[in-house]
């Protein structure tokens, strides 16, 4: 049944939540050098990868080094793909926003944006989710689109959930099996390792599912 979620042991390396849903990654940097067409050609039984999200910026001064060839590469695939800004609490939200749109226009991503958001780093909770609705605001205007939040599911609980609006599409990591992805309500996407293996790729990935009942809210139009 929809409501449960099934594992299933793959080649991924880790207990892949199959069944109704898609199956991504998300890359950095750290990843070093990947071989996109190997991802998109990935196969498991019935399980491919779907999407990636790859980290575009940080802050207001840093590019991912890997950036602009991860850009290269899974242009020339079939995979849905976006970008990712990791957000520094401390740094004026308007910067870090006008930093990465300055450098994901022009690119060709058919995902909504993501603001990664992983700690208070010196500010209250208030004034957290402030500088996440002067990020969005700005992201979304000239991109058209909605951003989504990526965070750790304490963190949300902690810190966004009784700010952030119910239509607002949430990223959660929650590295625990018994979480209920399905039941919670508030989680688009699920990051359920960071220790997943895919052809492609030489270092450990995260691995992702999102639900297939909002896969196209994930899409940038």
């Amino acid at each position: 049944s929809s409501t449960r979620t099934h594992y299933e042991y793959l080649d991924f390396s880790s207990n892949v939540p199959v069944g109704e849903n898609y199956l991504g990654i998300d890359v950095s940097h750290y990843q070093n050098e990947i071989n996109w067409q190997d991802v998109d050609s990935v196969m498991h039984g019935t399980d491919s990868i779907s999407f990636a999200f790859i980290k575009a910026t940080e802050g207001i001064s840093l590019i991912d080094s890997r950036f602009e060839e991860n850009v290269k590469g899974i242009s020339n695939t079939d995979l849905k793909f976006g970008f990712y800004h990791f957000f520094i609490p401390s740094i004026s939200a308007t910067e870090q926003a006008k930093y990465f749109i300055q450098n994901i226009k022009d690119k060709p991503f058919t995902l909504k944006p993501v603001l990664d958001v992983e700690s208070l780093d010196g500010v209250n909770s208030s004034q957290l989710v402030d500088s996440i609705r002067v990020f969005k605001r700005i992201v979304e205007k000239p991109l058209l689109t909605s951003v989504i939040i990526y965070t750790y599911s304490n963190f949300y609980l902690e810190n966004l959930k009784t700010h952030l609006g119910s239509d607002q599409l949430i990223w959660i990591a929650n590295y625990n099996n018994d979480f209920k992805f399905h039941r919670e309500d508030y989680a688009q996407i699920w990051q359920f390792t960071d220790h997943g293996t895919v052809d492609g790729i030489s270092t450990e990935v995260d691995l992702n599912i999102a639900k297939k009942m909002s896969w196209k809210a994930l899409w940038r139009k």
